[in-house]
C-alpha cells in the first residue's frame, strides 16, 4: 500500500518506485539526457533489482530505523544529477526526492 499522495511511475518484477507529483514535476526538469538515463536505469532497477547495475549509475548510501521499520537509502545518478530515494524494506517501494539534503550531506524526508 503506498503512502497517500503517491503514485506508482515505474513498475517491474522485483520493485516499483513511487513519486510524489512535486517530486515527479522535480525529475521532468532535469536536463532530458540525465533524465533518460535515470529512467533507464530505475526500470532496470524495477525489473532485475539493483545488483546488475553498476556504481556509476546506482549507489546503495545507508541504511537506517526510523518509526521501527528498516529503510534503506539509495541514489540514482546521471552526470550530475542525482535522486535519493528511501526504500522501505516491507513495502519496497521507493520515495524519491532530488538534492533534499540535511547538513551532512543526508536527504531529509
Amino acid at each position: 500500500m503506498l503512502p497517500p499522495g503517491f503514485q506508482i511511475r515505474f513498475e517491474g518484477v522485483k520493485r516499483a518506485i513511487a513519486f510524489k507529483d512535486a517530486h515527479w514535476e522535480i525529475m521532468n526538469s532535469t536536463q532530458p539526457s540525465a533524465r533518460a538515463k535515470i529512467e533507464a536505469t530505475m526500470r532496470a532497477y524495477c525489473e532485475r533489482g539493483p545488483q546488475h547495475i553498476p556504481p556509476q549509475r546506482f549507489k546503495f548510501e545507508e541504511q537506517y530505523e526510523h518509526g521501527g521499520k528498516k529503510t534503506r537509502m539509495e541514489a540514482f545518478k546521471a552526470r550530475h544529477v542525482r535522486i535519493y530515494g528511501a526504500c522501505g524494506a516491507l513495502e519496497a517501494v521507493s520515495k524519491l526526492r532530488r538534492n533534499d539534503f540535511g547538513s551532512r550531506g543526508h536527504a531529509r524526508f
